[in-house]
């Protein structure tokens, strides 16, 4: 018998990527952490996507942003056999980034970085899940993922 997801209680978090005006993608690096990755958190109990997307930037980067628009959806499997669902959108930051206290003590460094560059520094997790809203930016709908990939059912993108 196998467990409703209703029981499992998957894990649901948002991310964005965003440009400063030279088209370089804003990445971030967790103090700790090894790899980096960009803005983004879980979203807290009763939060959509987006306000938990727009929240986590200004708690991460000390500033406020906006959601512009759906990129990808992955659903990817934990090794607990719940599920993590992870929304990446398109945002645009309403000023520029400053060190604020909670996200100097949360993140080691954020920089904007050519796209073909940040690409190999984030973890590959990321890194997949990132191309494809990379790739999906340039056109319109969204992609539709598996753990940082396209099913073999779907097409590459989702109009």
């Amino acid at each position: 018998m196998s467990r409703d997801l209703a029981e499992s209680a998957a894990l649901v978090s948002a991310s964005a990527v965003m440009f400063d005006q030279d088209g370089r993608l804003l990445v971030v690096k967790a103090r700790g952490e090894r790899e980096w990755d960009i803005p983004g958190g879980h979203l807290a109990v009763g939060e959509d996507p987006v306000a938990a997307c727009e929240r986590e930037i200004l708690e991460e980067l000390g500033v406020a942003a906006r959601v512009e628009r759906l990129l990808a959806i992955d659903w990817a499997p934990l090794p607990d056999g719940r599920a993590k669902l992870l929304f990446v959108f398109s945002a645009e930051l309403l000023e520029p980034v400053r060190a604020s206290p909670r996200a100097q003590a949360e993140l080691e460094s954020a920089e904007y970085i050519a796209p073909n560059s940040a690409l190999p520094m984030l973890a590959e997790r990321v890194r997949k899940r990132v191309a494809a809203a990379l790739d999906v930016l340039r056109g319109d709908g969204y992609a539709f993922l598996t753990d940082g990939s396209i099913p073999r059912y779907a097409s590459r993108t989702i109009r």
